[in-house]
C-alpha cells in the first residue's frame, strides 16, 4: 500500500472515530454511487477499501455533528476575518 493510501485511511479513521460517515463516489468525481447514498454511509474501512480499489470517498456532512466550510482558495483569507475557525479541532486537525 502507498504511503498517500496509509495517510488517507488514517484520516477516515480519525474522522470515523468522532462520528464522521463516508460517501463512496466514481473514481476521480465527486458524483455518488447509487440510489439513496445519503441514507446508507459507509463506515472508514469501507471507504477505505473503495479507496484501495480506485473511488473516491466524500464526507457526508452532518453525521457525528461534522460539518465542512468549504473556502476553496480563500481559505486564508477567511481564517483571518473568522479567527475562531482555527482553534475549532476539526480545523486544526484535518486541514
Amino acid at each position: 500500500m502507498t504511503g498517500a493510501y496509509l495517510q488517507a485511511a488514517t484520516k477516515l479513521n480519525e474522522l470515523d472515530a468522532i462520528g464522521a460517515r463516508f460517501t463512496l463516489c466514481y473514481p476521480r468525481s465527486k458524483v455518488p454511487i447509487g440510489d439513496a447514498w445519503q441514507k446508507r454511509p459507509a463506515r472508514a474501512r469501507r471507504a477505505a477499501r473503495h479507496l484501495a480499489g480506485g473511488g473516491n470517498v466524500g464526507l457526508l456532512c452532518g453525521h457525528g455533528g461534522v460539518y465542512v466550510i468549504d473556502f476553496d482558495k480563500l481559505a486564508a483569507e477567511r481564517l483571518a476575518q473568522f479567527p475562531k475557525l482555527a482553534r475549532t479541532k476539526q480545523a486544526r486537525r484535518f486541514t
